[in-house]
């Protein structure tokens, strides 16, 4: 991985070789919904749902394997700070759970066309039908049922246009009492 003058950190995409395609804004940890690659999992080739020790170990054996002073070439060094990168994130606890949430927000991404992100208390709120409202640009409307909202354990919500395709993101204010 390679840090650029903002901190971003950008993985390659190893099928082609071309660029960086994914961007990783730290601390936030904002993923591209443009392409995917490979994920920090993928890199340290354990899954998703791995334990803390399972993820130590194959780190360590990474590590080991591709440490420039047990290897000179290019590929090894290059290899080795991706693995590296990978354990800072994956090996702290509070890293992990921000990036594993922006992984399922990535594929949102990837599963509905997102036009727009919105906070609740930008939708328009219909009182005597308990819903939420905002227009859409083909016409359609996006709706949201009040009691969904406030009963949502999730801080963001994907509602699909009921006459396209494309949806909006809403992010939802926990502490509301909507």
């Amino acid at each position: 991985m390679n840090r650029d003058q903002g901190g971003r950190l950008g993985l390659i995409n190893n099928r082609t070789g071309l660029g960086l395609i994914k961007w990783i804004y730290l601390p936030a940890f904002i993923i591209s919904p443009f392409t995917h690659t490979m994920t920090l999992y993928d890199v340290l080739g354990v899954s998703q749902d791995a334990s803390e020790t399972e993820i130590r170990r194959q780190y360590q054996e990474l590590a080991r394997q591709f440490h420039p002073d047990k290897s000179d070439t290019d590929s090894a060094k290059e290899k080795f700070l991706k693995v590296t990168e990978a354990w800072h994130i994956l090996g702290d606890t509070q890293k992990r759970r921000e990036y594993d949430d922006q992984l399922k927000r990535e594929k949102l991404y990837q599963e509905f066309p997102v036009s727009e992100e919105l906070f609740l208390e930008d939708l328009e709120r219909d009182r005597e039908g308990g819903v939420y409202l905002h227009s859409c640009r083909c016409g359609g409307r996006y709706s949201l049922a009040a009691q969904d909202a406030r009963n949502s354990t999730e801080k963001e919500v994907v509602v699909v246009c009921d006459s396209c395709s494309l949806s909006i993101l809403v992010l939802l204010n926990c502490d509301d009492n909507t």
